[in-house]
């Protein structure tokens, strides 16, 4: 139970974080939403968006999981929050960050299309996928 509010609650700061990323993007207050990236990737995994990319898809993956166990909401809300942040880097001209978070995002939801998953944990892949054009 303490552990499902946890995860409730760092998913709704992380929902939060990537709403407010978008009103700042529409601003072109875009070193506010690299902040706010920022604060909540190290909320997650404890490491900055240039640790993320620079490590191996599955090593990020392996981090979201809970002893060995499958956390799809985490992965979820790393790749909607990886996600803003490349529209910002795109806004920003910066293709080829932009193109990087992309892949890592499209890496981590193939790897969590491997795992048997839950109805609404499925629907909400689908969904994922679906919005970066993967199969």
């Amino acid at each position: 139970m303490l552990k499902n509010d946890y995860l409730m609650e760092m998913i709704g700061a992380m929902c939060r974080a990537v709403s407010e990323m978008i009103f700042k993007r529409s601003k072109k207050e875009y070193a506010e939403c690299h902040s706010l990236a920022n604060d909540q990737y190290q909320s997650l995994l404890g490491m900055s968006l240039d640790m993320i990319l620079s490590l191996a898809s599955e090593t990020v993956f392996d981090l979201l999981g809970n002893f060995g166990e499958v956390e799809p909401k985490k992965v979820l809300t790393l790749v909607d929050l990886l996600k803003e942040d490349s529209e910002v880097f795109r806004a920003e001209a910066n293709d080829a960050t932009a193109d990087a978070i992309r892949e890592k995002c499209e890496d981590l939801l193939n790897l969590l299309d491997r795992y048997d998953l839950d109805d609404e944990a499925l629907a909400e892949l689908d969904k994922r996928m679906a919005d970066f054009g993967i199969d």
